[in-house]
């Protein structure tokens, strides 16, 4: 069964062949390497994190919003409607919140930097915001909500589109 490719292996000189399978062992390494670094660098390389320090000194302040939202029991389901994303908030009993204002932040989580914020639009039983134009993947939804008595809630949401 291999005596075919012996016989042929054997018609090349070893003074060819052995320098031949080193030189092509090095540039498949080569290639391979290239590869990895063009993957490595085509979505902008390393990101750095706008305003860390800031964010890390604030951290008590934003723990604390976070256990203010989630004693309010609220939740929030996330539609897709076509180029519309529609909110809807409910209490910690799952009746629909009225007089709900706030906004939406846009961000991609692969991704550093700021993100598109929205302004939320009541409409249809739901608060609408409009979708980033041909950006399909993966999205952060980060919710800055305040009731009708001016509670405060927040919540991220991940969702694909």
């Amino acid at each position: 069964m291999f005596a075919g490719i012996k016989h042929k292996l054997d018609a090349i000189p070893a003074h060819v062949r052995y320098p031949g399978m080193i030189v092509t062992l090095l540039v498949g390494s080569m290639c391979a390497q290239f590869i990895l670094l063009h993957a490595a660098l085509s979505d902008g390389g390393a990101q750095v994190e706008p305003d860390y320090y800031a964010r890390a000194v604030d951290w008590d302040a934003y723990a604390k919003r976070e256990g203010a939202s989630e004693r309010l029991g609220w939740t929030a389901q996330l539609e897709l409607r076509g180029a519309v994303g529609a909110l809807t908030v409910s209490d910690r009993d799952g009746a629909p919140l009225e007089g709900v204002e706030g906004k939406a932040i846009l961000t991609r989580p692969h991704i550093s930097g700021g993100g598109i914020e929205r302004e939320l639009e009541p409409g249809s039983g739901a608060l609408l915001f409009a979708l980033p134009e041909g950006t399909r993947g993966l999205w952060d939804v980060k919710l800055e909500l305040k009731g009708a008595r001016g509670e405060r809630f927040t919540q991220t949401l991940r969702s694909e589109w």
